[in-house]
């Protein structure tokens, strides 16, 4: 079965308990779903996402890098999986997932933010983070993270008056 209806109840079932932070009950939900249809990308993504909720970081990058592999289109899947990385400590692969999410979206703001939080994380590379926090503002700009992301970064670089903006 490839995510018929019965497997799109499960997952907007399990989408509504997520959100409302009912974590163990989702992740049932999400197998349930993945029994029915164990190809089904979605499953797999959300089910990563949880993990990463749940700082399980292993169990986390190996359901999203299988969503991507069934699903190589979605920006979304592609950021997360960054995520995961970055926490396993795999810098190089975590840049790469949030640039191949840019190229499928250039306007993914997450991605843009967790790319720069990644560079900014060496003093040589915190230029090209400034770079993609204005780009990420431009799109954004009522998101007070990628401001204060800005704002730090700034005073990083010694531009006090720039971060005061």
């Amino acid at each position: 079965m490839s995510g018929g209806l019965p497997v799109r109840g499960l997952l907007d079932r399990a989408i509504d308990l997520h959100r409302r932070g009912a974590l163990r009950e989702a992740e049932a939900v999400y197998h349930q779903a993945l029994t029915l249809d164990p190809e089904n990308a979605e499953a797999m993504a959300m089910l990563g996402t949880l993990a990463l909720q749940a700082g399980r970081n292993e169990a986390a990058a190996e359901m999203l890098a299988a969503a991507v592999a069934r699903a190589p289109l979605i920006p979304r899947y592609h950021n997360h999986l960054g995520v995961a990385r970055a926490r396993q400590g795999r810098a190089d692969d975590a840049e790469a997932a949030f640039r191949r999410a840019l190229s499928l979206d250039v306007a993914c703001v997450d991605a843009m933010n967790n790319l720069a939080l990644l560079l900014a994380g060496r003093a040589e590379r915190l230029p090209a983070a400034v770079a993609l926090w204005r780009d990420a503002i431009r799109q954004a700009p009522g998101d007070a993270r990628l401001h204060l992301n800005l704002g730090v970064a700034l005073e990083r670089t010694g531009r006090l008056e720039a971060a005061a903006e």
